[in-house]
């Protein structure tokens, strides 16, 4: 049910109760609050589990803005409350690695160089030229806003999954995805700056 929908049930309720005695109201409100529970319940969700998931998954990233652009091909190994992701240009040129959890994040390069941070998206602006919100991609990657921060505007497709979605001033599509409803192509897009990921080869467990 829509915000709009919910707001015109309860106040029809709301008056329909006000109008009976108190027993049957108590009753009726207590009916009420489980069909409008229910309703909420039916409501998409993001996938809480995600930071306790391990996956592998491949893929291209284009990412174009103001501050620079870069493709690459990628793998992203997601180790529970840890990620590593290893690009690389065309013919297998210039692999990069990041790796990240919680508390820490850093870059290294094809020589083995090891760089960290506290901030990824500055890092990797620093260090590589671009940069993609990484703690958050993981999520975004899989169709649903990660549940670490508030999101808006959310639209579902008519199988109730995010179809796009609005997270850290980033709006978010799910272009397509594969006969396992996993994403194959996803797009945000904050500003000037706008980042596609084509997803393939889903592989999930240790």
């Amino acid at each position: 049910m829509g915000a709009e929908r919910l707001e015109s049930d309860v106040d029809k309720h709301h008056s329909i109760v006000r109008g009976l005695t108190a027993p049957a109201s108590a009753s009726l409100m207590c009916l009420v609050i489980v069909v409008l529970a229910g309703c909420a319940g039916r409501a998409p969700m993001p996938d809480r589990g995600m930071e306790n998931l391990v996956f592998r998954v491949e893929g291209k990233i284009s990412v174009r803005g103001g501050a620079g652009g870069a493709s690459a091909s990628f793998v992203w190994w997601q180790r529970e409350g840890s990620y590593e992701v290893e690009f690389w240009g065309p013919l297998g040129s210039q692999r990069t690695r990041i790796q990240g959890d919680e508390g820490s994040f850093a870059i290294v390069d094809a020589a083995g160089e090891r760089i960290s941070g506290t901030n990824p998206e500055a890092l990797m602006q620093r260090e590589l030229g671009w940069s993609v919100p990484v703690t958050v991609l993981s999520h975004w990657i899989r169709g649903a806003p990660s549940p670490a921060l508030p999101w808006h505007t959310p639209s579902h497709d008519s199988a109730g999954r995010f179809a796009a979605f609005e997270q850290a001033g980033w709006q978010v599509v799910v272009i397509a995805r594969n006969d396992d409803a996993l994403p194959t192509r996803i797009r945000a897009q904050r500003g000037t700056d706008r980042i596609v990921v084509a997803c393939r080869n889903w592989s999930f467990g240790a």
